[in-house]
């Protein structure tokens, strides 16, 4: 009711042409209190987004008959730890003016979502920033999914890897276009075209195919069982001569309800064909045990493993234990831990990573969603 009443008021606002539109105004407000250590380094904090990134969205649909139906979303990433808010201008644009960069983000009042579009029996098509199949995927068949405090984000999130089907910003395609099927007999799939438009003034020497991107993506979900297989393409460098490369990933996700456990695993490569065959692949097995009527215990385990002359000493795995306490069906505290291993030359921690040390990660939060 209180979602329907703000609703209603941002349309007796914006007058009689939006007021035949369905908004929904929803969120997540999420803090943690915790500890981030590696081998001699401490730094205890109150940190925003441990189990979900805090977030403020809205999203709506308008019936233009005859089974169409125009929707779009707006969603931006708030830190609920400092004084920042939406409205606070992060490095390269502000609220609603994102750069053309596909690793812009991460900032307060970063644009995590911005898209309008059509809806019909053929599917959906939608223009804007929008979440890429890899970041939907990840989430599902992640034990925690994707949390900040967990194993399968601090490694593959990581600057280190350079793997883009990852749980955080890389994610998200700018100047996209996407193409989303309806359901059949279970089955999604889902395709996304990102034309970067990096260098968009023509020039002999600018690479113009810098920062394009392109991904293919299919869903099964029957009952317990969810699959997930998911396809990226993209290119980077900012001349033709100069530093351009083409990066390719392949994920497999699943996940399995057995009733006492939830078991998911997945399993990602990354083909860096550029001069530094920088090539990663990476596995995740998790489960989510249900204690008592409103309790879950969480536990993963992740491995990367590079390939070429390095790669024994570039290798990184990591763990996390947790535990979910449901207050409500919308308030959830937690607890988790999380240990992560480099090898002597890795740095594959999202949090204060060095060289071949290990590093540790504790947080005790509350999540609410609105």
């Amino acid at each position: 009711m209180q979602k329907k009443l703000i609703a209603l008021a941002i349309a007796g606002l914006s007058g009689a042409a939006f007021a035949q539109s369905n908004v929904t105004v929803y969120g997540i407000a999420d803090a943690f209190f915790g500890q981030y250590s590696t081998q001699g380094i401490k730094a205890t904090v109150v940190d925003s987004g441990g189990l979900a990134t805090s977030r403020l969205g809205f999203n709506g649909t308008e019936n233009l008959g005859n089974g169409l139906s125009a929707i779009f979303g707006i969603e931006y990433g708030i830190d609920y730890a400092t004084q920042g808010s939406i409205g606070v201008i992060p490095t390269g644009g502000s609220v609603g003016a994102i750069t053309n960069s596909n690793a812009a983000g991460g900032l307060v009042g970063y644009a995590r979502q911005q898209y309008v579009g059509l809806k019909g029996g053929f599917g959906q098509v939608t223009l804007g920033r929008q979440y890429a199949p890899g970041y939907l995927a990840v989430v599902r068949n992640d034990a925690f999914g994707g949390a900040v405090v967990a194993a399968q984000y601090a490694i593959l999130a990581s600057s280190f890897t350079g793997i883009a089907m990852v749980d955080s910003s890389a994610s998200r395609w700018n100047n996209s276009i996407a193409y989303e099927s309806p359901l059949m007999s279970g089955f999604t799939a889902r395709g996304v075209y990102s034309f970067g438009q990096t260098n968009e003034v023509v020039s002999d020497t600018l690479n113009l195919d810098a920062d394009k991107r392109a991904s293919l993506a299919v869903q099964y979900a029957n009952g317990p069982l969810n699959l997930d297989a998911v396809y990226y393409t993209f290119k980077s460098g900012t001349t033709k001569t100069v530093s351009q490369t083409t990066q390719d990933e392949w994920y497999l996700g699943g996940s399995y309800n057995f009733g006492p456990a939830t078991l998911k695993l997945t399993w990602q490569q990354k083909n860096d064909k550029s001069t530094f065959d920088n090539d990663y692949s990476a596995w995740n097995l998790g489960t989510q045990v249900p204690v008592g009527a409103a309790g879950t215990v969480v536990a993963e385990y992740v491995k990367l493993t590079p390939k070429g002359l390095t790669a024994s000493t570039k290798d990184a795995k990591g763990y996390s234990l947790g535990y979910l306490y449901g207050l409500s069906k919308r308030t959830t505290l937690y607890a988790a831990y999380t240990h992560i291993t480099n090898g002597a030359t890795a740095e594959a921690s999202y949090y204060k990573a060095v060289a071949g040390q290990s590093n540790n990660t504790w947080g005790l939060g509350v999540d609410h969603k609105f």
